[in-house]
């Protein structure tokens, strides 16, 4: 962004936009000098909220979830109906209610999702080619 003259942004989304580690992150880069290399931002960036003798842990936990992140079917079905946003929340039921999938951006839906078809066209839409 920097090489293209970019002197403003604005960030946000509505899975993501409160203040946290990535806008720290995008803040962090925003302004000269940049960091060498993406591990000396790193550690740079977990020093902030680390102790020194934790910091490299910290780094490596975060390469493992960006690695497993890699894993995450990005695809807006699955980000809009899955139950990755509402993980936490959402019931493992031992007998599926054959309820539709509910959209994770409307909190008035109380009643998440097992419709089997539905949960099954989402993923496969999410596989790669």
């Amino acid at each position: 962004m920097h090489r293209l003259g970019v002197s403003h942004t604005m960030l946000g989304w509505y899975f993501g936009n409160y203040p946290g580690l990535m806008i720290k992150s995008a803040g962090e880069l925003s302004f000269e000098p940049f960091p060498k290399d993406e591990e000396s931002f790193l550690h740079r960036l977990a020093s902030i909220y680390w102790k020194e003798d934790d910091v490299s842990s910290v780094v490596e936990a975060w390469k493992n979830f960006a690695e497993g992140y890699g894993n995450y079917p990005l695809q807006n079905m699955m980000g809009y109906y899955g139950p990755m946003h509402d993980g936490p929340v959402w019931p493992l039921l031992l007998k599926p209610a054959d309820a539709p999938l509910s959209p994770t951006w409307q909190m008035a839906q109380a009643q998440h999702g097992s419709h089997g078809p539905q949960a099954v066209t989402v993923s496969v839409n999410c596989l790669p080619g």
